[in-house]
């Protein structure tokens, strides 16, 4: 009998199985793969394929990647760092290989029973750490091609640099989808098709990475488009990095207007320097500047809508016409597709950079389908959870399953643990339930993990930092979305943390001047948001002072105002 069982030795499964193990549990990992790390340890070409966050967010609270790796580093580099931590914190010993679970259900006692290979266990509490990259989706318009279809999963796990040469060369490629696997995908191969028509359903989101690397900066000054070359020159640090905490502290409703017209926000603000550098040039509102790519799909106002893309190269084939941009197929019959604009004959293959399914193929669909609360306890059960699944539109996954684990921790075991479910009160998008069709635990990772954070009561106490420790106070101001500056006051605090985060994030003297103007922009939103409340509160006040009923209770019409203005600050910026 185990306390926890975990299925998945991935991110979230190692980051899982140390929380519970420092709190005594007696705890197993099942992995199905061989002495691997996740399910991106079986993609062949580790050392070509980059991470999909950055050095900075991508490491574990008390446990940063070192600064010797580069800032965006490949798969082999990240499946080295998750080795390092298992090791350092001995977690190998929890975990058992070659362990395919088919089944999971609770017998009589609600425990739960896992049946695997030729075993089974009980366990009092199971976490599912498996992902939800089991099953590949396949759009139903490909129903009716009759040449070859491929998901990109197959690519990154079934094919060497050798095969895609073999795969790709001389053949006319249609490729599908807007999320990173298609820059992937679609960079390898331009190199070896003989042509390359490229279309996406929805818009993509495509952020500048920063911290480019010699090669892609030497393709950036060749393009002639002063949209894309400024929007490069801006960024100098990792785009993920910029989720600063002063935006995410942001109370409703100013925070609404923010993620419902950011887009218009950014373009005005960072205008300024884009002018003295360029002039007068107008540029499309779609971030990634390509006027074709932003044609075929409507570009939204709000930046918060869907996963951001942050790869260069595939953009780059783009503006260097190595690409066809198509509008998304009406319909594809035989090999011909036909678009609103063209017909496109002769196609060979269909790549699908498409997704995947939510499946979780060993349990029950009750367990796994339906409203999952904080986007990891069925409504159902409370002695389940999954940790892993919420999908942070930018920012890593890896971080918010460290933060999930300890909420997770609570509630499996601190019977005084109370949460709130936070629902906008202002906002058209709640950015703790951002809709799509495909995925129900998609969240803005920033605001996720502060409503965790909030629940267990570990928040740093700024107003004491400003007074006593002014560096931390604006390290943690100015810094990204992580668990680390939760580390800092409360239950999950220890004696390095201060130096830990101090030491891992971006220099002030590194910093970009888009930082600084991101930084202004956002202390201006709370400043005006402040005026606002102090105008409401003088309404008040006055209201309360010329009240008969009040009156014999007032005396000095200030006191009142200065009250109103205190009390309205709080609540604003402690419960919105």
């Amino acid at each position: 009998m185990y306390d926890v069982c975990i299925i998945g030795g991935g991110q979230s499964g190692l980051v899982t199985c140390k929380t519970f193990i420092e709190q005594n549990k007696n705890v197993i990992i099942l992995e199905k793969c061989n002495n691997c790390i996740g399910m991106f340890s079986t993609i062949k070409e580790k050392e070509l394929f980059k991470w999909s966050s950055s050095r900075y967010v991508s490491g574990f609270s008390d446990f940063p990647i070192p600064k010797s790796v580069p800032v965006w580093f490949t798969i082999k580099d990240y499946i080295e760092y998750l080795t390092s931590y298992m090791h350092h914190f001995g977690l190998d010993k929890y975990i058992q290989y070659n362990s395919n679970v088919t089944k999971c259900y609770q017998n009589k006692q609600e425990e739960w029973v896992v049946e695997y290979n030729n075993a089974r266990l009980i366990c009092k509490k199971l976490i599912i750490c498996a992902g939800l990259n089991q099953t590949p989706k396949f759009p139903e318009i490909i129903n009716d091609f009759t040449g070859e279809v491929i998901h990109t999963e197959y690519v990154y796990r079934n094919m060497y640099e050798n095969d895609w040469k073999n795969k790709f060369s001389g053949k006319r490629i249609l490729l599908l989808g807007g999320a990173e696997s298609a820059y992937d995908i679609g960079h390898i191969i331009v190199q070896y098709s003989d042509q390359v028509y490229y279309s996406t359903k929805n818009y993509t989101e495509w952020f500048p990475p920063g911290n480019e690397p010699p090669e892609i900066t030497k393709r950036i000054k060749k393009i002639d488009n002063k949209c894309f070359n400024g929007s490069l020159f801006l960024n100098k640090t990792p785009t993920d990095t910029q989720l600063n905490y002063i935006e995410h502290s942001l109370p409703e409703p100013m925070s609404h207007v923010w993620h419902e017209y950011g887009r218009p926000a950014i373009i005005a603000m960072f205008s300024i320097p884009f002018y003295l550098k360029y002039g007068n040039v107008k540029c499309p509102k779609c971030t990634h500047n390509h006027n074709k790519l932003c044609e075929i799909n409507e570009t939204p106002n709000s930046l918060f809508k869907k996963y951001v893309v942050k790869r260069t190269d595939f953009l780059l084939d783009m503006f260097e016409n190595k690409v066809n941009i198509l509008y998304y197929p009406d319909k594809i019959q035989g090999r011909t597709a036909y678009t609103k604009e063209q017909i496109i004959d002769d196609i060979d293959i269909i790549i699908c950079a498409t997704g995947f399914k939510k499946q979780i193929p060993f349990l029950e669909n009750d367990v796994w389908s339906g409203i999952l609360i904080k986007k990891m306890i069925p409504k159902k059960y409370s002695n389940i959870a999954f940790i892993g699944y919420a999908r942070p539109t930018m920012g890593s996954i890896a971080a918010v399953a460290e933060i999930q684990s300890w909420w997770v921790h609570k509630y499996f075991y601190d019977k005084s643990f109370t949460y709130n479910v936070r629902t906008p009160l202002f906002r058209e998008i709640d950015q703790l339930n951002i809709p799509n069709e495909h995925i129900n635990t998609i969240v803005n990772g920033c605001f996720y993990i502060k409503d965790l954070a909030k629940d267990l009561h570990i928040e740093p106490n700024m107003i004491y930092l400003f007074f006593t420790d002014l560096k931390l106070f604006f390290k943690i101001f100015t810094g990204t979305c992580h668990p680390m500056m939760y580390r800092i006051h409360g239950y999950k605090s220890y004696d390095n943390a201060r130096d830990t985060f101090l030491e891992t994030y971006i220099e002030e003297n590194k910093k970009g001047l888009n930082q600084y103007l991101y930084l202004l922009f956002f202390i201006a939103l709370h400043i005006l948001f402040i005026t606002f409340l102090i105008i409401i509160a003088f309404a008040l006040s006055h209201v309360v002072y010329i009240s008969k009923q009040f009156k014999k209770y007032v005396k000095y019409k200030n006191d009142i105002f200065v009250y109103m203005s205190l009390t309205l600050i709080f609540i604003f910026y402690k419960y919105f």
